[in-house]
């Protein structure tokens, strides 16, 4: 009887501990994904002459992708054109949480649990 028991429990820690190490994996490649996916969104910004027509089909394939895109345009030497960009990407540690919550700062307790679970990176474009 001792021994089914002892059995049982290190099944359980085993799944536990395969559980911690997926979802350890799942949260790295969700990382890697946003930040490839930010440094080609600030690519094709800084390619296309911080065009606002680029900057709107970013954010549009952002939202597609489960992603929130925000930028703001800065003018540094004050000739009247855009010459440096922040680019800050909000995505989600794991599925089925939306990171938009975050972003738009609703109250409700999906929103909350949406703050929890998003995280952001942020770029320049120049």
């Amino acid at each position: 009887m001792e021994n089914i028991i002892k059995s049982f429990f290190g099944v359980f820690l085993l799944l536990v501990a395969v559980a911690v190490g997926m979802s350890m994996v799942f949260v790295s490649v969700n990382a890697k994904n946003a930040d490839q996916y930010l440094n080609a969104a600030v690519k094709s910004l800084t390619d296309s002459n911080f065009s606002e027509e680029v900057e709107q089909q970013l954010i549009a394939e952002a939202g597609e992708k489960g992603y929130v895109l925000q930028t703001s345009r800065r003018d540094t030497d004050q000739n009247g054109r855009t010459d440096l960009m922040k680019v800050s990407l909000y995505y989600s540690r794991f599925p089925g949480i939306s990171p938009a919550a975050k972003v738009a700062g609703d109250t409700d307790e999906a929103s909350s649990l949406g703050e929890r679970n998003a995280a952001m990176i942020v770029a320049y474009a120049r």
